[in-house]
């Protein structure tokens, strides 16, 4: 039989093997320059802004931290929160589809290989309350940079047979992922908290195959169909004169359409407190614990300033007494902060794993630190810790393009403020800060009305 089917090779004529390479320009459409409206130098942060004449704001920072780096981000109010929460995945997956299809009239093979060499990447993305686009790029591959974001407004590729292979993925993703206990337990934790909101609990299998995509398609071109109101950052080491020249020859054509529009309150909001939930799953030998405090926040820059500083501090004294104390965690997370999207609010998370024979003891002991710190707050030589731990943060911060993008870009959304970015506007902070200031702010936020525990066990292994 083997001596049969041997011979039968001569006989056959398999196809040459064809390379999927593009052989037409990546861009060939001739964009005329557009003029810059408005322009102005913010001197406290050595930064220039443009307005171009379709509406596009523009920050660039020319930065010498890295000689081959140069971040790009844009963003524009909207996002998904402006559709129905039952097209919320198609919504949200609109920009993977697009990213999986590939770019303007190329497949993602004809793609990778046209960039082959090249350091740049573009991702466009839509979120709950915004659109836009991240991206980087070296000074050798800025035109390039400006060519895939133009594309992606102007002329994304739509690929049905693309949109298959990704939901097939996606589906093959989710269809055991919760069988993993990590992914169990977040998944119940954000159900729990926000009250079974239909837009934070993990797919289902069901909800990929539900998956529309010509409603995806429907509302990618929609959030990228107007670029009046977006804003565009750049940082990093550029020629000015040719960045410039790719603004207004690319974003200066970008699509407008003059639409004024914001976010909508999608009606995420946490359950109020008193919530304490325990349950088993998995056989690993660990307890998770999440502990979630949230409610009403008075938004300004010298709050979010104190309660940083506070949970700094905490953090200190959690690990202090739950991992170098009681030996029990190999680590113990705290974060949160104030927001004023979609409302004045503020939520702060403690989460740590711990070995099921202590976990009460861990348990108790965390809430012990917290009411300990509620009555001394911190030392003399505990707030000098903070202090220095913050200046030496932002002291290495501003010399990192990632810095830059982030905070002048969060200063464009905070009404234009950026007198929080320099290491003095830190400093005049530093000096005001006080012990009484952190007692006083870890008293207010960490209420038992509004806390939430959640917990869960191993299974018991059967006999």
């Amino acid at each position: 039989k083997i001596r049969a089917l041997l011979a039968q090779f001569p006989k056959l004529s398999p196809e040459a093997y064809v390379d999927d390479v593009a052989t037409e320009a990546f861009f060939d459409k001739e964009l005329a320059l557009v003029n810059i409206t408005e322009s102005k130098v913010l001197v406290d942060i050595e930064t220039e802004y443009l307005v171009l004449e379709n509406g596009v704001q523009v920050y660039i920072k020319k930065t010498n931290f890295k000689n081959e780096e140069i971040l790009m981000s844009a963003s524009s109010p909207g996002g998904s929160s402006l559709y129905k929460n039952e097209d919320h995945l198609e919504a949200s997956m609109a920009t993977s589809i697009i990213q999986e299809s590939g770019l303007g009239n190329f497949s993602t093979v004809q793609l990778g290989k046209m960039m082959a060499g090249k350091a740049v990447n573009v991702t466009p993305y839509i979120g709950l309350y915004s659109e836009g686009l991240n991206g980087f790029t070296t000074p050798d591959d800025t035109e390039v940079l400006f060519q895939m974001i133009y594309k992606y407004f102007e002329n994304p590729r739509i690929d049905e047979e693309a949109f298959s292979s990704f939901q097939n993925k996606q589906k093959g993703i989710y269809k055991n992922i919760l069988s993993n206990p990590q992914y169990y337990f977040s998944n119940r934790v954000s159900k729990l908290v926000y009250n079974n909101h239909p837009r934070v609990a993990f797919p289902t299998e069901n909800d990929w195959d539900a998956l529309d995509y010509e409603k995806a398609m429907e509302f990618y071109r929609d959030r990228f169909a107007d670029a009046s109101d977006f804003t565009f950052f750049f940082v990093g080491n550029f020629d000015e004169a040719a960045l410039k020249k790719y603004i207004q020859t690319y974003l200066g054509n970008l699509p407008s359409i003059d639409r004024k529009e914001t976010w909508k309150d999608a009606g995420i909001k946490a359950v109020k407190g008193g919530l304490t939930e325990k349950f088993s799953n998995g056989v690993a030998p660990k307890t998770n614990v999440y502990m979630h405090w949230h409610g009403d926040f008075d938004y300004n820059k010298e709050n979010n300033y104190i309660m940083q500083s506070a949970i700094s501090y905490l953090r200190i004294k959690l690990r202090e007494r739950l991992r170098e104390d009681l030996g029990g965690v190999y680590g113990v997370n705290i974060g949160g902060s104030g927001t004023n999207k979609p409302k004045n609010q503020y939520a702060i998370t403690v989460s740590f794993n711990a070995d099921p024979d202590k976990a009460d003891e861990l348990i108790k002991a965390a809430k012990q630190v917290l009411d300990q710190a509620t009555m001394e707050g911190p030392s003399e030589e505990e707030i000098t810790k903070i202090k220095e731990t913050q200046r030496q943060g932002r002291i290495k911060g501003l010399e990192k393009n990632s810095f830059w993008s982030s905070r002048i870009s969060s200063g464009h959304e905070n009404e234009k403020d950026f007198s929080h970015i320099s290491l003095e506007a830190l400093e005049k902070k530093i000096e005001s800060l006080t012990a009484e200031q952190i007692k006083s702010a870890i008293k207010k936020y960490f209420v038992d009305d509004n806390f939430i525990e959640i917990i869960m066990t191993p299974e018991l292994k059967k006999p």
